[in-house]
């Protein structure tokens, strides 16, 4: 191979800058959107975890106390500490029989299921594909 001429060399040094500038343009925006993603994303499942142990609450004081529709909401209600816009409902169905929050009160001669469910509006930082989160627990009791 032929040495390059001063020129020459000086040309291909000078055709080399700003590649790593370019580079870092296209590839920052790539992983900004990532990362808003990600934290959108991250809160949802925050808040479905939260929501789904406040559930579970709810669904253990069910088992004790299977006819008291308020108590359950008001377990679940209580160990979300300090969110006041979830929406909490408990219905029970005997066996064979429609599924309502006043059945629960009816004595049920065979399998009894209670379904304690919450929802939580979300409101996403950058994205709007998430718009609630809901936590559900379904008991069968016999």
């Amino acid at each position: 191979m032929l040495p390059l001429a001063p020129a020459a060399r000086r040309w291909r040094l000078r055709s080399r800058r700003g590649v790593a500038a370019l580079e870092f343009a296209l590839v920052v925006p790539v992983l900004v959107l990532l990362m808003l993603a990600t934290v959108d994303y991250g809160r949802a499942i925050a808040q479905s975890m939260r929501l789904s142990n406040a559930v579970r609450a709810g669904a253990q004081y069910a088992l004790s106390f299977p006819d008291d529709v308020a108590g359950i909401n008001a377990r679940v209600t209580g160990a979300l500490g300090g969110w006041t816009d979830v929406s909490v409902a408990t219905e029970c169905q005997c066996a064979g029989g429609t599924t309502s929050a006043t059945a629960c009160a009816e004595v049920c001669s065979g399998i009894r299921v209670t379904t304690v469910r919450a929802t939580r509006p979300f409101s996403a930082y950058h994205f709007t594909s998430i718009t609630s989160v809901t936590s559900n627990v379904t008991l069968r009791v016999q």
